[in-house]
């Protein structure tokens, strides 16, 4: 099995956990912003019915332009997420088996 570098671990976390908060700050500012997206090109539409001006707005190049952001934007998001999971999933085992070391007698490190 892999030794941990329990140190080394906890700084990537410590060193990314801004990171992750921007992120996931930024995405969920993309996610609210897309209804003034939708609104704003609403407002463009020549059409007289709420629903055909909804129609236009989804259908505008504006429209599909934020959604792509907002991918990218959650792709980066969950992607710091997941490593961060994983880590945490490490800093769990590191610590399972340092107990488990302790009971037997030995030093993991």
């Amino acid at each position: 099995m892999e030794q941990i570098d329990i140190y080394k671990l906890l700084d990537w976390m410590r060193d990314n956990a801004e990171k992750l908060a921007i992120s996931q700050a930024e995405y969920n500012h993309l996610s609210d912003y897309r209804s003034v997206v939708k609104a704003q090109q609403m407002a463009r539409s020549d059409a007289s019915s709420a629903a055909a001006q909804e129609r236009d707005a989804y259908c505008s190049e504006a429209y599909i332009d934020h959604l792509k952001v907002i991918e990218t934007a959650e792709t980066n998001y969950l992607r710091l997420k997941f490593l961060m999971q994983t880590a945490q999933a490490k800093v769990d085992c590191w610590r399972s088996l340092s107990a488990s070391a302790r009971q037997e007698g030995k030093n993991v490190t």
